[in-house]
């Protein structure tokens, strides 16, 4: 059976890590899997570009000017129905003839794939479509938040700068279209969380579809404890230290919530001893925390054995996010034996056991936040036993050839 998964990039951002996982955890169980991208930044020889590298300055010049069109029409037109390399990206699926498609992250602005094809890659594989936020069922938007529009037809959007943003409203017009396309299409829908399972069998546009839910999956070979002392000399950490970390993509993203992390932590400084923060994404500098505490920005980092590392080093993730589906650094976190404190929203409740592996505070909370910080820092038996019973959850079920068994059940169903 050849499996061919379908994403924007490979490590480009969460969804794009999560799909290479899925394609690296099929691989190690003998499955013919193959990753196709838009953007390739590794250099798997199992990953392939569908658009070769321009040659010629007539073949950049076209290439640029095709993902300018496709660039603005995604904002004024129906975003993300149909686009000028449409024919090259279905003869690149032809030429690769496999016997399932698993669709993954397929929005954006100047990386897509245009989500009219769905009648025609269903027509030539098996399709499943694992849905890793909210886009595949809204009018534009990845998350939602409070309004609900979605689940009966949006229009007149309260939001258009939410990612991928629109300058004109064409969300009556990008629902009605996924509507169409949908109900021209067969496919299977995948949930990486319950939370949004139970979104997508809401959905007015999946009524006829089946929804399935299949957590991620993390390599414990690679994310896994390492010594905490060592960790945290070899970062040059302070003996005597709490030491908490939060990580985003880019922490300046509102989503991710990094200004309850800076009010928590400003409540919180009278009530703990000694604490260093490590900060790790984009956006990141010492002068955004709360004074007297000392800072350690990494800046992004790709690398999974230093990600290892740092995430030993740390007694606590705080990841205040503001809306997720199931973050990727959350499990690799809990299976580097760090709890988590984080808000009660989205998949956060799928990994986070309330006082078992973390605490989970009320939604844009600050004090809630803040309580939860310094009851998991000022009880070290309650941090060890979190910390021993993170890694247990990840390996009980979140574990690597766990979520490959279930999607080659899946597929072999199909």
């Amino acid at each position: 059976m050849k499996i061919l998964h379908i994403s924007t990039s490979d490590v480009g951002h969460g969804a794009g890590v999560s799909a290479v996982r899925l394609h690296d955890a099929l691989r190690s169980i003998g499955c013919d899997s193959t990753l196709l991208v838009k953007e390739k930044l590794t250099d798997d020889s199992s990953i392939i570009a569908y658009e070769p590298p321009p040659v010629s300055w007539l073949s950049r010049k076209g290439r640029f000017l095709s993902g300018k069109a496709d660039f603005l029409g995604n904002y004024l037109l129906p975003q993300n129905y149909g686009s000028i390399t449409s024919r090259t990206f279905l003869r690149c699926i032809c030429d690769l003839s496999p016997r399932i498609i698993n669709l993954h992250a397929i929005h954006g602005h100047k990386l897509y794939f245009p989500y009219g094809l769905l009648p025609e890659l269903s027509s030539r594989a098996k399709l499943v479509w694992t849905l890793h936020d909210m886009w595949a069922f809204t009018g534009h938007c990845t998350y939602a938040y409070e309004c609900q529009k979605w689940k009966t037809k949006c229009n007149r959007c309260p939001d258009l700068k939410c990612f991928v943003p629109l300058i004109l409203d064409t969300t009556t017009v990008n629902f009605s279209l996924k509507k169409k396309v949908y109900q021209d299409s067969s496919f299977t829908v995948v949930c990486p969380s319950r939370w949004l399972c139970e979104l997508a069998k809401q959905s007015p546009l999946f009524q006829d579809k089946h929804v399935l839910y299949i957590p991620y999956g993390i390599d414990t070979d690679v994310f896994f404890p390492r010594d905490k002392i060592l960790a945290r000399r070899w970062l040059g950490i302070p003996e005597g230290h709490k030491v908490i970390l939060t990580v985003a993509h880019d922490l300046l993203d509102q989503r991710k919530g990094f200004r309850y992390f800076q009010e928590g932590l400003e409540r919180a400084r009278r009530h703990l001893g000694d604490t260093t923060v490590l900060l790790l994404g984009r956006g990141g500098s010492a002068h955004r925390i709360a004074r007297d505490y000392p800072v350690h920005s990494f800046g992004y980092i790709s690398h999974s054995w230093l990600l290892a590392m740092i995430y030993s080093a740390a007694d606590l993730l705080v990841f205040p996010t503001l809306a997720d589906n199931l973050p990727n650094v959350v499990l690799e976190c809990m299976a580097c034996g760090t709890p988590v404190v984080s808000f009660d929203i989205g998949g956060l409740s799928d990994m986070i056991e309330h006082g078992k592996t973390g605490c989970l505070a009320k939604y844009r909370d600050s004090d809630d936040l803040k309580e939860c910080i310094v009851q998991m820092l000022r009880d070290d038996t309650m941090l060890a036993d979190a910390s021993t019973q993170s890694v247990r959850k990840i390996e009980a079920e979140f574990a690597y050839r766990l979520q490959a068994d279930r999607y080659l059940e899946l597929y072999n169903s199909l």
